[in-house]
Formats: structure tokens, sequence, C-alpha cells
């Protein structure tokens, strides 16, 4: 349960990060700014919820693999 906002907010950021790119290559009329600003958005809370995630499992696998 401790890795569900981790999961959730990959998943929002990957769909931000889509919807800029899908936009940028559907739609060659709109200003380039919106797809960029979508992108940069969606990659800013995937690299949260990541580096969120990853401070969660990071010191499981270390006492896990350090052996004494």
């Amino acid at each position: 349960m401790d890795l569900v906002p981790a999961f959730v907010g990959l998943l929002v950021g990957i769909g931000f990060y889509n919807a800029g790119f899908v936009t940028l290559v559907t739609h060659p009329d709109a200003p380039p700014a919106v797809s960029w600003t979508l992108m940069t958005i969606g990659f800013g809370i995937a690299t949260v919820a990541g580096w969120y995630g990853l401070q969660i499992i990071a010191p499981n696998i270390a006492v896990s693999t350090i052996k004494p």
C-alpha cells in the first residue's frame, strides 16, 4: 500500500507526457508550447513519483542485500 501513490503518480505523469506528445504529433497547427508544457509537467510528475517510490524501495533492498 505504500507504493500506491508512486504508481498513481507515474501513471498520471505518463498520461500528461503522452497527451503532450499526441498533441505535438496530431495537431501540427497548435502552438508547440502547449505540447512541451504538457510533456514537461508529465516528466516532472513521473520523476517525483519515481523518486518517492525509490525512497520506499531502496532501504528494503539495501537491508536485504547487505550481509553482516
